[in-house]
């Protein structure tokens, strides 16, 4: 579901000043603010991925949440603000399988090709969709 987006692509997306009303204010405020967050926090955060943030982490959350929100409600691929980019793509859950949850389903069945297959499906759990989100310093 994601697609990754080539730098001419990213210095091609219309500024955000360009639009109109108040929100492409807020947007330009809620990038600067982010982006120097990003700088202070650097490229590793010290928390794991998916949980809220605290401190820095926790600020840069929220200013990420309020921009997703922008994007999302005005139908955009993203915001730009001068070489500054925020973009949020949906990304669908983790599939995964269980190997012991395979086994056993399994050692319940007969073992055909058939049953195998459907062992295979109840085995396979599907994480949650979440937002993917991005920063991109244009050149």
């Amino acid at each position: 579901m994601s697609k990754e987006i080539t730098e001419s692509k990213l210095r091609s997306m219309k500024h955000v000043l360009e639009y109109d009303g108040e929100w492409p204010k807020r947007a330009v405020e809620l990038l600067e603010l982010g982006r120097e967050l990003k700088d202070q926090i650097g490229d590793k955060g010290d928390e794991s991925k998916g949980k809220d943030g605290s401190g820095l982490l926790g600020r840069l959350s929220a200013i990420e949440d309020e921009l997703r929100l922008i994007v999302t409600e005005h139908n955009l691929e993203g915001v730009r603000f001068n070489n500054t980019v925020f973009r949020v793509t949906a990304q669908s859950g983790k599939s995964s399988v269980n190997v012991e949850d395979f086994k056993k389903e399994l050692l319940m069945r007969d073992v055909d090709l058939k049953v195998i297959r459907e062992a295979e499906t109840a085995a396979t759990k599907v994480g949650s969709a979440f937002w993917k989100r991005e920063w991109k310093e244009v050149k």
